[in-house]
């Protein structure tokens, strides 16, 4: 026990120590594993405590109040702030994952849900003709993107008018998936909703791909700030809270779960569908800008056929 004990200490002081060392790109991962592997203090830190490892114990007890300093804010209970002179709205983000079959699942979160805008991320052919059919009434505005690679489709359903909209690829990079900007009309006011989806940073095909992920993110983070309008920014967006782009995202902008969630630690993926593991990332967030205010957010419990659970959050814009 105390040599398993040693070498995960072992891990986690180099995974520490490397984010010093390494290049910026691989920092993002040795961040985000070091943070990861924080979670298995709380298994062995009992079973120390029980064969009375006292020194071990003290060890695993640093990694535990490292966990609670990157993860504790997400637990905290959120209060309810009064919205006077506001509007309230709602928005729901889903990485679908380009389904063609069990549409009905699909469509009925998205029902459930209720958002008055919806993110859609890998939109097919079949979804998009899907939810025409099924949820015209619900949402009389619909951006919808699928491509041939449905992946890389995208789409915005709303029942605001969309006064403008721009689906884009960055074609120049070796790799990209698809992106969409809205204008929206929220009684009078006009906000900018961005709907984006970077390429993975890694995947099993093409092994690590962070600068072709940070590029895309960079280049919607460029639109979305300067934008003069309040803007939403959700989306699959393939990293964690410990990558540099959400260091990046967070300087303009606010991350709406750690804002007005609370009580879970609102990771996303993956939700058993495809990968036999258990939830362990936040890949799936809603970002907003100085105009709007969190009031809830949440993680919905349903994905359907996808592997990615949505984030709902309900927000006030302020005139």
């Amino acid at each position: 026990m105390a040599i398993v004990v040693i070498v995960y200490l072992a891990a986690l002081a180099i995974s520490l120590l490397s984010q010093f060392v390494v290049p910026p790109d691989y920092a993002d991962f040795t961040r985000s594993l070091f943070s990861l592997g924080l979670f298995l203090s709380f298994v062995l830190l009992p079973l120390c405590l029980l064969l009375r490892h006292r020194r071990l114990s003290l060890l695993l007890l640093l990694a535990v109040a490292a966990w609670l300093i990157l993860y504790a804010p997400l637990l905290l209970p959120r209060f309810d702030p009064a919205a006077p002179g506001g509007t309230e709205t709602t928005i729901l983000t889903f990485n679908i994952q380009a389904p063609t079959e069990a549409l009905e699942s699909i469509s009925s979160i998205i029902a459930d849900a209720d958002a008055d805008m919806v993110g859609i991320q890998e939109l097919s052919a079949e979804a998009a003709a899907h939810f025409e059919q099924t949820l015209q009434d619900r949402y009389p505005y619909m951006a919808l993107y699928p491509q041939d690679n449905p992946h890389v489709g995208q789409g915005v359903l709303s029942r605001y008018p969309i006064a403008a909209e721009n689906y884009w690829r960055n074609e120049q990079l070796d790799a990209t998936l698809g992106h969409l900007r809205v204008e929206l009309d929220i009684n009078g006011t006009s906000v900018a909703l961005y709907n984006t989806h970077p390429v993975p940073p890694f995947s099993f095909e093409q092994g690590r791909n962070l600068r072709p992920h940070s590029r895309e993110l960079g280049e919607v983070l460029d639109r979305a700030e300067a934008e003069t309008i309040p803007t939403l920014i959700v989306g699959d967006f393939n990293m964690t809270d410990q990558f540099g782009e959400y260091y990046r995202i967070t300087e303009h902008f606010t991350d709406t779960y750690l804002e007005a969630g609370g009580g879970s630690l609102g990771f996303t993926f993956p939700n058993g569908q495809r990968l036999p593991f258990p939830r362990l990332i936040r890949l799936d967030y809603i970002f907003h800008s100085a105009g709007f205010e969190g009031l809830d957010a949440r993680v919905w419990e349903r994905s359907g056929s996808s592997d990615h659970l949505p984030v709902f959050a309900r927000l006030v814009l302020y005139p």
